[in-house]
């Protein structure tokens, strides 16, 4: 666990596997590669000829594909 202070005291913030401390110090996001589902972090399952998104999450296709529901084709 993660602490932040409140005035004279510590806050425990909990969080799973794969994730990390957010900005704000009061919650938590997940790491790259992984998503929020319910209360954990999931890792994103990439189809074939895709890649981790930069600057979004999920995945995208290579150059030459395009997404059709979950694959590159």
């Amino acid at each position: 666990p993660s602490y932040f202070r409140i005035a004279l005291h510590f806050n425990i913030v909990k969080f799973p596997e794969n994730a990390y401390l957010d900005y704000s110090g009061t919650g938590w996001k997940c790491s790259r590669g992984f998503e929020k589902v319910n209360k954990t972090c999931s890792k994103i399952n990439i189809p074939a000829n895709a890649h981790l998104a930069e600057w979004k999450p999920g995945w995208e296709c290579e150059r030459g594909y395009v997404a059709d529901e979950n694959r590159c084709i």
